[in-house]
C-alpha cells in the first residue's frame, strides 16, 4: 500500500522546486512533441480538404503529409536544439563549465581544437613578446 504524507505535514521549498523542473522539463518535452504532430495533422487534413474541393483523391493529402513532415521536423529540431542550448547554460553556469569529452579534449558538441594548433597558437603568442 502507497503511503502518502497527511495533509498537515508540510512539503518542504527542495521538494517542491525538484517537482516543479520536473514538471517543466516534462512539458516542454510534450510541447516539442506535440507540436510535430500537430503540423502533420493539420497538413494531412488540409490535404484531406484540398482533395475534397478539386476532386483529386490521395494526391494533395500525400503532398501535404510531406510538406507537415518536413515543416514539422524542422520546427522539432529547432526547439529541441533551443531547449538543449539553455540546458547546456544551465549546467556551465552550475559547474563553471561545460563538460569536456576526454576523447577529443574538447567541449561536448564543439569542434575538435587539434594539439598542433594549439602549439601553433602558443608559440605565436611567445614569438611576438
Amino acid at each position: 500500500m502507497l503511503r502518502t504524507k497527511p495533509a498537515d505535514e508540510p512539503v518542504r521549498p527542495s521538494q517542491r522546486k525538484s517537482s516543479q523542473k520536473r514538471d517543466l522539463s516534462a512539458a516542454t518535452a510534450w510541447g516539442i512533441g506535440l507540436n510535430f504532430a500537430y503540423f502533420v495533422i493539420g497538413a494531412v487534413v488540409l490535404g484531406l480538404v484540398i482533395d475534397l474541393i478539386a476532386g483529386t483523391a490521395p494526391l494533395w493529402m500525400l503532398i501535404m503529409a510531406g510538406v507537415g513532415l518536413i515543416s514539422g521536423g524542422w520546427r522539432f529540431i529547432r526547439e529541441a536544439k533551443a531547449v538543449n542550448r539553455h540546458f547546456e547554460a544551465r549546467m556551465a553556469g552550475r559547474f563553471g563549465r561545460l563538460p569536456v569529452d576526454d576523447a577529443l579534449d574538447q567541449p561536448a558538441g564543439g569542434r575538435a581544437e587539434h594539439h598542433s594548433e594549439r602549439q601553433d597558437s602558443i608559440s605565436t603568442e611567445s614569438d611576438s613578446r
